[in-house]
C-alpha cells in the first residue's frame, strides 16, 4: 500500500506561459536579431534548447562587432 491520498475535485492550475528572454517565438524563417558577444553562450544555449523543443532551427554567426541569430527552419 502507498502513502498517497487520492483527492477529488481539485482544479488543475492553468499552464504557465513562456516568458522568453529572446524573440524565438516571434521569428519566422529568415528573421534575425543581433546581440553582443558577452551573451553568446546564453543565446546559443537558448536557441539550441528552443529548436529541439519546437522543431525549429537557428543559426548564429559573427556579424560585425557582435553576433546575429537567424531562424533557418
Amino acid at each position: 500500500m502507498n502513502d498517497f491520498k487520492i483527492e477529488k475535485d481539485i482544479k488543475c492550475p492553468e499552464p504557465r506561459t513562456r516568458n522568453l528572454k529572446y524573440p524565438f517565438d516571434d521569428m519566422k524563417c529568415g528573421d534575425s536579431f543581433a546581440f553582443n558577444s558577452d551573451i553568446y553562450v546564453r543565446v546559443s544555449a537558448a536557441a539550441s534548447y528552443y529548436s529541439k523543443k519546437d522543431n525549429m532551427k537557428f543559426s548564429i554567426r559573427k556579424d560585425g562587432d557582435g553576433y546575429r541569430c537567424w531562424r533557418v527552419k
